[in-house]
């Protein structure tokens, strides 16, 4: 049986934090350190939409200042971006559009119009200070974007906003896709990866 293969990378941006990295642990599984990204880092897990199996290849770029000017490099070739922003924090979601422009002039999309972004507010579980209508305006200012809410100590929304990027991804350009035995699996999905990445 052939299935589509479908290979995402998706770039999770923010401040530092917001809680980035917790979500990315929670959706694979993982337990958090609870220490900073420093540089970069990325993994991937593969998603069943469809007909269709999306490796998504989640880079997860630090959010200090510091070390923004190097997860740039990091942008081009993304099919997707995450934003994120913690709801008890203002700052975090004033820092948006900082975020997005950053993103849109360095990743270089062929229509940043139409460029696919996901917005997550996490940290439902502390006292937010960003109402949800807040951030579904925002999300209608820019494109009509996805919104959800996650809380990323107890998985809350986290499957779905990691799920969305996937299904964006596969509805997307038939040229990202490529039929492939399902018994090959892996090797050849590794080097297309390599491929989507530089």
């Amino acid at each position: 049986m052939v299935e589509k293969k479908i290979l995402s990378k998706v770039v999770m941006l923010g401040d530092m934090g917001v809680g980035k990295t917790t979500l990315l642990n929670k959706f694979l599984g993982e337990k958090s350190s609870g220490k900073a990204t420093v540089g970069q880092d990325f993994r991937k897990k593969d998603l069943k939409i469809g007909n269709a199996m999306v490796t998504l290849q989640v880079w997860d770029p630090a959010g200090q200042e510091k070390f923004q000017a190097l997860g740039f490099a990091f942008y081009r070739g993304s099919n997707a971006c995450l934003l994120a922003f913690d709801v008890s924090n203002k700052a975090s979601f004033d820092k948006l559009d900082e975020w997005k422009k950053n993103f849109l002039e360095h990743a270089s999309p062929a229509e940043p119009s139409k460029f696919p972004f996901i917005l997550v507010g996490n940290k439902t579980d502390l006292a937010r200070v960003v109402s949800e209508k807040d951030a579904r305006d925002w999300c209608a200012k820019n494109g009509g974007c996805a919104y959800f809410e996650t809380c990323a100590t107890t998985g809350d929304g986290v499957e779905q906003a990691f799920g969305k990027c996937a299904e964006l991804t596969a509805k997307s350009d038939e040229s990202d896709a490529f039929g492939m035995p399902t018994s090959l699996g892996g090797a050849t999905g590794a080097m297309k990866l390599d491929q989507a990445s530089s």
